[in-house]
Parts: structure tokens; sequence; C-alpha cells
């Protein structure tokens, strides 16, 4: 990939985080929703845009379920790691 890829793909990503706090003040001041429910709106959201983007590509997204071991670190990983990290990130808003 080329350099103007990558450039594109970190203003797009620096733009998206600037929405992402306007959006998220908004939402906590004016309609006064819930921290969790906020993290678990995302944390859905974005999950449902990976799984669509990976059947795009034709990826296998249930290898992984083949692996007992990997299931296991992958649901502990989501569910511990990524919605605290996620339910802090938020709270600092």
């Amino acid at each position: 990939m080329s350099k103007k890829w990558y450039v594109g793909m970190a203003a797009g990503g620096d733009l998206f985080w600037g929405i992402n706090g306007i959006l998220s003040n908004i939402l906590f001041e004016r309609i006064s929703v819930s921290l969790d429910w906020l993290t678990t709106a995302r944390l859905f959201i974005s999950g449902i845009l990976l799984l669509i983007y990976s059947l795009l590509r034709r990826q296998n997204i249930f290898k992984i379920w083949r692996s007992p071991k990997d299931a296991g670190i992958l649901l502990s990983f989501s569910l511990i790691g990524i919605y605290f990290a996620q339910s802090n990130f938020v709270r600092m808003l």
C-alpha cells in the first residue's frame, strides 16, 4: 500500500476519534445515556462492522472456535480486557 493510504487512514482515525468525543458528550449531557449502554453499543456496532468486513473479504470467521484454548482466550480478552478498556475510555470523556 502507498504512503497516501496510510496518511488517509491516520487522518480518518483522528477524525473519527474527535467525532466520537463530541457525540459521546452530547449523549451524556443532553440524552443522559449510561456509561454501560454507550460502551456496549459501541462494541456491538464495531463488532458487526468487523464481521461484515470479514465476510466481504471471504475470511473464515469461525476458525478460532475450533480450538477450545483459543476460544477461551478470545472470550476472556473480549469480556474482560476490551470491555473494561472501553468503559474506562468513555469514563474519561
